[in-house]
């Protein structure tokens, strides 16, 4: 309670006394405990920004990945298309051969 006695204002002493029933607390550091609590104060903050552009980086990968396996099935598609098209050329082809081949008596 000394702390009130060294408080010469009574909306200061209300404040404290509003806040403590409120559950707030009211503590002393001493100056290598106030350090402590700066520093880990400083390295929370950091953290915290950390935190946020590793979650970033993570939506940017898997917006990535995501891109990435969209190409993937087309890229598959594509191949698919090309080995129908490829399929049809080579038996558009034998066709022509026997074709050519009974044309010239070479087949009967």
């Amino acid at each position: 309670m000394r702390l009130l006695i060294d408080i010469n204002s009574y909306d200061a002493v209300l404040e404290i006394l509003t806040s403590y029933s409120q559950g707030n607390r009211l503590e002393q550091l001493s100056e290598e405990e106030y350090q402590t609590f700066v520093s880990r104060l400083t390295e929370a903050n950091f953290l915290e920004k950390r935190i946020i552009e590793y979650k970033e980086e993570i939506q940017r990968m898997e917006d990535y990945v995501k891109d990435y396996r969209t190409n993937i099935v087309y890229l598959k598609g594509s191949l698919e298309k090309q080995q129908l098209q490829m399929t049809k050329v080579l038996t558009q082809i034998s066709e022509r051969n026997v074709i050519e081949a009974k044309e010239k008596d070479v087949l009967r």
